[in-house]
């Protein structure tokens, strides 16, 4: 599963009482669901999401490499690791390289096998 957009990686924040007004009147991002948790509860394997906002082009430029990577048999991680490396060599003062995370097992492919796992016969 991948979510490409803002804070599509932030793991459960649970304000409690007071606090969630609060929240409310200042638009704090705990807001936004916990999309990684909740899908993880639905049965999804690998996760990938942005820990913060992330421009529209950047996010298309790291969608393009992923998946292009993605498709030609690399490993998620693999996949991850080169889109990443295409928004670091842009040098934007925002690091937004840094905003995509993956969670699940870096070495499974498009097909759902682990390169350790290999394929079953």
């Amino acid at each position: 599963m991948v979510a490409n957009a803002c804070l599509s990686a932030r793991l459960g924040l649970a304000p409690e009482g007071d606090e969630i007004q609060q929240i409310r009147r200042r638009g704090d991002p705990r807001l936004v669901a916990a999309l990684a948790d909740e899908f993880f509860h639905c049965g999804v394997a690998d996760y990938i999401g942005t820990a913060w906002e992330v421009p529209s082009e950047p996010a298309k430029i790291f969608a393009k490499r992923f998946y292009e990577e993605l498709l030609s048999g690399k490993p998620i991680g693999e996949a991850v690791r080169l889109a990443r490396k295409s928004l670091y060599d842009l040098k934007d003062t925002t690091c937004t390289w840094g905003a995509y995370q993956h969670y699940g097992d870096p070495t499974r492919t498009l097909l759902g096998l682990s390169k350790q796992q290999g394929p079953t016969v």
